[in-house]
């Protein structure tokens, strides 16, 4: 409908939705023809290298599974993509392909059609008599079926070619030809439709008199039940639009109510959202002013006292990381919703800021994202947290040479950090304040968390 319209994106949208629907090979025939409308699409906004490749995969499915039909009109579009970027030799191949195609399946309708549109190709590119007599040809097999509205445009076709040919008198004659066409086809019509009217008149002035004559009886032999059935009637009706008054002001008031509790909605949301953005603010012009000036006092002591340079960097070190720690904050309460991709790419970063200081570990962070789900940022901010601890207790205890991290989701969080190192004790898997935390995070967020011993080291788990 929205190509019949001429809204190309919007069909677009929902041609490519098609294709998302499944992987399933016995789907395969069914997206031939949606292969060949997305190419039809990007050619009419101009994006012919898009199109080509669809209809490129279009034209192998349908040599695949053997469908002519769908395989000419593919080839049809294909030779509108090569015609608007100049490659006339391709173009008149497919649509040479695509008439004998047609010929092949041996439908009358669909095969002067594409001979009409090969002729009309042939007058854009100086072949005239190639045009006229493929035109010649299509209307002797419009006349052999009686196509009369496909004569009209093999006439049109073939007026084109004679014009580009300077065949001015037969362009003339053939344009006549067609007015006649026309006229006739309206005459036609025309006469038909009288005629249909006519019959439809005739036959409901019949039913008319048929049906007074009746009422006419009625009227004379039962005028007093008649009097009676219509104070009956009068008193169902008054009664019908009472109950149906009532039914009206009962929807009115739960209309009512429904958009009360809209409103209250709303404006619950909105409240939520403004105290949100409030906090933010706060965090990032209150502790943030705080911390930095913590960082600008200790690199001014620093310089004054080179015996405190120990105790002082540590200090800038704490600073530091409040600053950090602030900043992921900000970026999950900034946001109403955060995708897995934001998050995997805060992570990444994340670690590129570490990764230097531990130069003898390799780190191989793995995105394996099918659907980007979408999460809340108290969500967003646990899985990150949950992240960084895991990542340091694997840097710092567990003597590795590789860490590999997993951050992955389709329709559901899967989440590993996995080492080579020495393991943890199992008597302390469920001791300690960071597994504690973590594992408070992943039931906040309605997660959960596994930690286990591998043949190679520690793998934490995170997943719902």
């Amino acid at each position: 409908v929205n190509m019949e319209m001429d809204k190309n994106r919007e069909a677009l949208h929902w041609l490519l939705s098609a294709l998302s629907v499944s992987e399933n090979e016995k789907y395969q025939e069914s997206n031939l023809y949606v292969y060949s409308n997305i190419a039809a699409n990007y050619n009419s906004l101009n994006l012919n290298d898009s199109a080509e490749y669809f209809i490129i995969k279009s034209i192998s499915l349908a040599r695949k599974f053997e469908n002519l039909s769908a395989l000419a009109n593919a080839l049809n579009i294909q030779a509108d993509i090569f015609t608007d970027t100049k490659r006339f030799e391709l173009a008149e191949h497919s649509l040479t392909e695509a008439l004998q195609i047609r010929k092949q399946v041996g439908e009358p309708f669909y095969i002067v059609s594409d001979m009409m549109q090969l002729a009309k190709f042939y007058a854009k590119t100086g072949q005239t008599s190639k045009g006229i007599d493929l035109c010649m040809e299509g209307i002797n097999i419009a006349n052999r079926f009686k196509l009369s509205s496909k004569l009209l445009i093999l006439y049109d076709a073939l007026a084109e070619n004679y014009k580009v040919a300077g065949a001015f008198g037969k362009y003339a004659n053939t344009l006549e030809h067609v007015i006649a066409i026309k006229d006739s086809l309206y005459n036609k019509n025309s006469a038909e439709a009288l005629a249909d009217m006519q019959t439809r008149y005739e036959l409901q002035r019949k039913e008319n008199i048929i049906i007074q004559q009746k009422l006419d009886l009625v009227s004379k032999n039962y005028l007093l039940f008649g009097s009676l059935t219509a104070l009956l009637f009068g008193f169902i009706i008054f009664s019908l639009i009472f109950k149906n008054y009532k039914r009206k002001q009962r929807m009115k008031l739960a209309l009512m109510l429904q958009e009360e509790k809209r409103t209250s909605f709303i404006a619950v949301l909105k409240a939520g959202e403004n105290e949100r953005k409030r906090i933010a603010a706060d965090l990032h012009d209150n502790m943030g002013a705080y911390a930095t000036a913590i960082i600008a006092n200790v690199d001014e002591m620093t310089h004054q006292k080179a015996k405190q340079q120990l105790i002082l960097q540590q200090l800038k070190s704490n600073a530091s990381e409040i600053m950090s720690h602030l900043r992921d904050t900000i970026w999950a309460m900034n946001k109403e919703r955060i995708f897995m991709t934001g998050i995997s790419d805060r992570f990444k970063y994340y670690v590129h800021k570490i990764s230097t200081a531990y130069p003898s570990i390799k780190l191989d962070i793995r995105e394996q994202i099918v659907t980007d789900i979408s999460l809340s940022p108290v969500q967003a901010l646990n899985i990150f947290r949950i992240l960084q601890e895991a990542l340091t207790n694997a840097l710092k205890h567990s003597h590795a040479s590789l860490i590999v991290v997993s951050i992955g989701c389709d329709k559901s969080v899967d989440i590993s950090v996995a080492d080579n190192g020495t393991g943890i004790d199992e008597n302390n898997i469920n001791k300690g304040n960071g597994l504690r935390n973590m594992k408070a995070r992943a039931k906040e967020s309605g997660l959960d968390i596994k930690i286990t011993n591998e043949n190679t080291g520690t793998r934490l788990w995170l997943f719902n």
